[in-house]
């Protein structure tokens, strides 16, 4: 009997060097085959008094006119960090939940499905705050692979 496999896809999302204001990706357009993956959080050293960077993925439901927070990074400070996060863009028998979403504020996971369009935003806080280097990446799964 044939396995069914799913296909690999990766992005850079988000790429930026001396990071010093709150910024984001503009939409990003996923492939609608993509079931799930791991976005990725590169930063670099943070520099200034108090600096802050918070790192939320934003979905649009038409396209970018409103943007509304599903997912946020935790909350980085000086010092360069690697994280990633595990989402699935197809959900089933998901039970109905309520909460507030805020684009900064520490981690956030919730049940919302994905739409096609994503964007990164960074806000960054502090006096003088600068960031090296901000990546976000996401590495996922296509469903559609074929059978071996």
């Amino acid at each position: 009997m044939p396995i069914s496999v799913l296909k690999p896809f990766s992005k850079l999302l988000y790429s930026g060097a001396v990071v010093t204001a709150t910024t984001n990706s503009g939409n990003i357009n996923f492939p609608a085959d993509i079931v799930g993956g791991a976005f990725i959080l590169d930063t670099g050293l943070g520099t200034g008094t108090s600096a802050s960077l918070d790192v939320a993925l934003q979905v649009s439901p038409d396209n970018g006119t409103p943007w509304y927070t599903f997912s946020r990074f935790a909350q980085q400070t000086t010092t360069g960090l690697k994280v990633a996060k595990i989402c699935s863009f197809r959900h089933s028998n998901v039970a109905a939940l309520v909460f507030t979403v805020a684009d900064t504020g520490g981690v956030l996971e919730n049940n919302m499905p994905q739409t096609g369009n994503l964007r990164v935003l960074c806000t960054i806080a502090g006096t003088n705050p600068s960031y090296a280097t901000i990546k976000v990446w996401f590495i996922g799964w296509r469903s559609g692979g074929g059978d071996f």
